[in-house]
């Protein structure tokens, strides 16, 4: 995926950019002599990369909103029970996110809004083309919607998502549980091992028990287990509100018609991935 990037055709950029054979994590290889932002700025040392990344980013200096592999490296590929970073490394563009629909550095850290409001930014922030977001989409937050409605592959990266604190600190985390617990009974194991995970990062949920290969009745026991531990948690002190983008009405109450139709609507093609 790196040698179809900008960095590598145009630039210098290898393997060895942020990667070593033998030091560093055996996890993920990295240097251990450079944070991840250093690795960007070997190259990409302007101001505006550096001393004034607010100016290109618009987001406050050490959110992760101006963490350079967030936005141009974002965690869209999946193996190994999780997501993890593209090495295409590319912008996000109205362009792309209007045509194919698939998940964004923007919407899998806002995970409580919708692909329109990313296509505003976008646009208003970076001058791009206002497009139109796909048209099923539209009205619910675009995690929310891969999360119930996309193909094996989207609904495993965005739930994995919705356990990355970055994420929850920007959204909120008071609405989540009730889609991790829905996500429960997908009919994927590794989506359902994704989502008991993540919902495990929630408050009150930390000791939630589930065994993702049970059966489907069990699994549907489960997701209602969860659902009513839930509404017995107090609201999480995040300061943030859940709203129809997420299908949340006033007293936790869930809009039942939208969740069928995005239920009606998920894509279940079979999906073969290579780790």
């Amino acid at each position: 995926a790196m040698s179809v990037s900008g960095c590598y055709k145009n630039g210098e950029i290898s393997c060895l950019s942020c990667h070593t054979m033998h030091s560093g994590d055996p996890a993920d290889q990295l240097n251990p002599d450079l944070t991840e932002q250093q690795m960007c700025i070997q190259c990409h040392d302007g101001p505006e990369y550096t001393t004034e990344i607010s100016s290109h980013t618009f987001h406050a200096p050490e959110s992760s909103g101006s963490q350079c592999m967030n936005c141009h490296m974002p965690r869209t590929a999946y193996a190994l029970f999780g997501a993890l970073r593209s090495h295409q490394i590319s912008s996000p563009s109205t362009a792309s996110i209007s045509r194919h629909n698939v998940p964004n550095a923007c919407n899998l850290c806002h995970l409580d809004k919708t692909i329109d409001w990313t296509l505003d930014q976008l646009s208003e922030r970076y001058g791009m083309e206002r497009l139109k977001a796909p048209e099923p989409s539209k009205g619910v937050s675009g995690a929310l919607y891969w999360l119930l409605s996309g193909d094996a592959k989207r609904r495993a990266i965005a739930s994995w998502h919705f356990g990355w604190k970055d994420a929850q600190m920007v959204s909120g985390r008071s609405w989540m549980a009730p889609f991790l617990a829905l996500t429960l009974r997908d009919p994927y194991g590794v989506v359902r091992y994704i989502a008991h995970q993540s919902l495990k990062t929630l408050p009150g949920m930390e000791d939630f028990d589930f065994d993702f290969l049970e059966d489907n009745e069990d699994r549907k026991a489960s997701a209602h287990s969860a659902l009513e531990k839930w509404l017995k948690v107090p609201d999480d002190a995040d300061g943030k509100s859940a709203g129809s983008e997420v299908l949340i009405r006033s007293g936790r109450e869930i809009d039942q018609n939208a969740l069928r139709t995005l239920l009606r609507n998920r894509d279940n093609s079979p999906v073969s991935i290579s780790e």
